[in-house]
């Protein structure tokens, strides 16, 4: 995107402000006319200039309402810059291309925006430097350099990822059930990878996750990421609240609570929602933040079974997700942290389990429970054991 693009998207933040919550998604489909990447913008930034607008200022303000220095067509480090393309929880970041004598490389850089220079934005964002630099997954977008431009402050360079976010992905390609669940299940491997590490994500989203052509997932942007064992980490909770996406945000998020590995299990349930049905946990308006809030609070979350049929999908596709995969998805987003999944793994091992006809844990283990999926498991040698009884007693008769 150019200048004019993001200097155009300023101004419809600034109108979509000014409208009702009904209001705003005829406003996005008109002025888009049709171009998925502005409306992508739009939703995602709406959050930030909402705050932006009322009595939270500063970096929120600078993301959702400026465009940020401009760097394209300069070089930082090693790297010429090509274009802008995105604004993530708090920075810019950019393409930018690497050619020297030994390779070519093309990278994301990304740097704070103006509004984010403050001491504090500079604190959050050595920290995520010293975070990515810990990280080594293959679903996790890798840091490659780090440094800091006079007059722009400190910058990372990252892998580019080039995909679709996941709930695009899934829409597009519609995928089946299964591979839906092992393309999440992928996905819960890089965030217990990142916890393994003693780190939370706290931002994941479906713009957070790309998957590229080959159907692989890559998890990014840890810039809101909290270090677990860092007892000097004891960020504002406002900044941090106004860094996060409402729609994907935990109780304990909204509330100013302790944030643990179970605050990103509740967004991976969020999101793993948002696959299977297209919509939200929360029959609420979500561009009304007050009435979102009070439904997250309050644990209102409807069957995922529920919102896939109120969203007309197949009968096949509602029965498959009545059971065992709406008990997964309430375990996962259950309003006490204590009692989610106690990491992103124990999740994944539940939806392997639904995959292999195995008992799963969001579901009481009664006697009656474990026959049937027994029975469901090794239905043949069942029916065989059946009809061989059955033909024994009909013949001592």
């Amino acid at each position: 995107m150019g200048e004019s693009d993001w200097t155009r998207i300023g101004d419809h933040l600034r109108a979509l402000v000014g409208l009702e919550p009904g209001e705003r998604e005829a406003y996005i489909a008109r002025v888009a006319a049709g171009d998925e990447r502005l409306v992508e913008e739009l939703r995602s930034l709406l959050p930030y200039a909402e705050q932006a607008s009322g009595p939270l200022d500063g970096a929120a303000s600078e993301l959702a309402f400026s465009a940020p220095f401009d760097l394209v067509g300069k070089t930082v480090g090693s790297y010429r810059i090509i274009e802008r393309i995105g604004i993530g929880g708090m920075g810019v970041v950019y393409r930018a291309s690497r050619s020297d004598q030994n390779f070519e490389l093309d990278v994301a850089v990304k740097f704070l925006s103006p509004g984010g220079l403050d001491e504090e934005g500079q604190r959050r964002f050595q920290r995520e430097r010293q975070i990515l630099a810990r990280l080594d997954h293959p679903h996790i977008a890798r840091l490659l350099d780090a440094g800091s431009l006079e007059g722009c402050g400190p910058y990372v360079v990252m892998e580019l990822v080039s995909g679709r976010p996941i709930d695009l992905y899934v829409e597009q390609e519609k995928p089946s059930l299964p591979e839906v669940l092992r393309l999440f299940g992928k996905v819960c491997q890089a965030v217990q990878a990142a916890h393994q590490q003693l780190v939370v994500h706290r931002d994941i989203k479906p713009s957070n996750v790309l998957v590229d052509e080959e159907g692989q997932p890559k998890l990014l942007d840890f810039g809101i990421a909290k270090l677990i064992d860092d007892s000097s980490a004891r960020d504002g909770q406002q900044t941090i609240t106004r860094l996060m996406t409402p729609r994907y945000a935990a109780p304990e998020q909204l509330e100013g609570q302790t944030i643990t590995v179970a605050t990103d299990v509740y967004a991976l349930g969020v999101l793993l929602y948002k696959l299977l049905t297209g919509s939200s946990p929360y029959a609420v308006d979500l561009d009304n933040v007050a009435r979102l809030h009070e439904a997250i609070l309050e644990g209102r979350i409807r069957p995922a079974s529920r919102a896939a049929r109120q969203a007309g999908r197949s009968a096949a596709w509602v029965r498959s997700l009545e059971g065992e995969i709406d008990n997964i998805l309430a375990m996962a987003l259950a309003r006490d942290p204590r009692q989610r999944y106690g990491s992103a793994v124990e999740m994944a091992a539940d939806l392997d389990a639904y995959l292999e006809g195995l008992p799963i844990r969001a579901r009481p283990a009664t006697a009656s429970y474990r026959l049937r999926k027994f029975v469901r498991r090794h239905r043949a040698a069942v029916v065989a054991a059946v009809v061989v009884v059955v033909a024994l007693i009909a013949g001592s008769i």
